[in-house]
């Protein structure tokens, strides 16, 4: 009797704890679902910046032609911009929790004229952190530390 009261206790310890791990991967594959999902929402298509909201200060601006402001990140981890007149690409990174490393590329810098806002998209590009599908709207939203890029999903790159 005293063997069966052992092992009665221990699976009293041992059972609580499968199902909590049980449980947690089970959650854990949902998040990992939702994530993938995420990812493959931004991933091959191509987005159309249409405003910088700037977190301070006058640096916010809209773009009145957004097919001239164009971020692509494909999915072998590659990305290709339009930025007025110019272009870039590079590598990009999506991590956990939505973040996402761009890294600055090979980019064309010339002066579009007084109006265009390639400086500051382009530099706003490498400083992003994190991402956001935005379900109610379909907008890409890119979170750096100075304000949000906003990009609607376009149906072509433009040449």
């Amino acid at each position: 009797m005293f063997k069966d009261s052992r092992l009665v206790q221990r699976c009293l310890v041992v059972l609580p704890l499968v199902w909590i791990f049980a449980c947690a991967v089970v959650n854990g594959d949902a998040c990992v679902g939702r994530e993938a999902q995420a990812d493959a929402a931004v991933k091959d298509r191509v987005w159309q910046l249409s405003r910088f909201d700037a977190a301070e200060g006058d640096e916010s601006f809209s773009i009145g032609a957004p097919d001239r402001y164009t971020l692509t990140l494909l999915a072998d981890g590659s990305y290709r911009v339009r930025a007025d007149c110019n272009r870039m690409q590079g590598a990009y990174r999506l991590e956990s929790e939505r973040r996402i490393a761009i890294t600055a590329g090979a980019a064309t810098l010339a002066e579009c004229g007084p109006d265009s806002h390639y400086s500051q998209y382009l530099r706003q590009l490498t400083e992003v952190r994190q991402f956001e599908v935005i379900e109610k709207t379909g907008q890409l939203k890119l979170i750096t530390g100075k304000g949000q890029l906003f990009f609607d999903h376009a149906e072509h790159e433009s040449p």
